[in-house]
């Protein structure tokens, strides 16, 4: 992922060639955008890649990375639902502005907004089915879903799915970028240290070492570092 530096040179920049409440904006949905493909890359890194993978999260341990994988899931679906969410909630005093793409119409110039206004459809559809697990399922629990059962089912949830709606956004913020300030941000591909894969990279040590142990084991052929790695008690 981007350093602070290079985010700041790059905020900045966005306000000084797209004005200041566009620039804002654009700063505040390009960060979630970040957000939101590197929670969606630890995922696939974690549970989308391979059965091995699978395999060693579950000897580590399977009930927290199940629930690691429910809160990534979950948390994926969230912010593709806040950051299409409309520009207005609620009614009376508790209505609420919100920082999302559909306020993009709003403030760019009149020779984009015909483009910005046909992504912004499609994306709409791209990501209803996030939507509709975020109102019935994640954020809110609806009666007939839960309880009655007489609601209709949710839509089980695809990796293309997800993959297309981040997409999109993406490329709708990629089209503002460019059309401002002459470059993109390739926003799936940002890292930093500190990776999932690394996180595997490290259990697959002990998960290989405790298979080679077993195959002794299952062999009698058990080595003295054997016995007294087993006679200790790890913590």
């Amino acid at each position: 992922m981007a350093n602070e530096n290079d985010l700041s040179r790059l905020n900045g920049e966005y306000i000084e060639k797209m004005g200041a409440e566009l620039g804002s904006l654009y700063t505040e949905l390009s960060e979630e955008c970040i957000w939101l493909n590197n929670l969606w890359n630890q995922y696939v890194q974690l549970y989308g890649t391979s059965q091995e993978r699978l395999d060693i999260l579950e000897f580590a341990a399977e009930h927290f990375f199940y629930l690691v994988q429910k809160a990534f899931f979950e948390g994926t679906l969230l912010n593709l639902s806040r950051i299409t969410d409309p520009t207005e909630m609620g009614w009376g005093k508790s209505k609420r502005e919100n920082v999302t793409v559909k306020r993009l119409p709003k403030l760019v110039e009149l020779r984009i907004l015909p483009e910005v206004e046909s992504r912004l459809q499609s994306i709409d559809a791209d990501v209803e089915f996030a939507r509709d697990w975020r109102n019935r399922r994640i954020a809110h629990a609806d009666w007939h879903l839960a309880i009655t059962g007489t609601a209709k089912p949710l839509e089980p949830v695809t990796r293309k799915q997800v993959e297309a709606a981040i997409s999109a956004i993406g490329e709708l913020l990629n089209f503002v970028q460019e059309h401002y300030v002459g470059s993109t941000t390739a926003f799936g591909h940002l890292t930093a240290h500190g990776q999932a894969d690394d996180l595997l990279e490290a259990l697959n040590v002990v998960y290989v070492q405790e298979q080679e142990f077993q195959s002794r084991l299952s062999s009698d052929t058990l080595t003295s570092e054997d016995l007294i790695r087993r006679s200790r008690n790890p913590i």
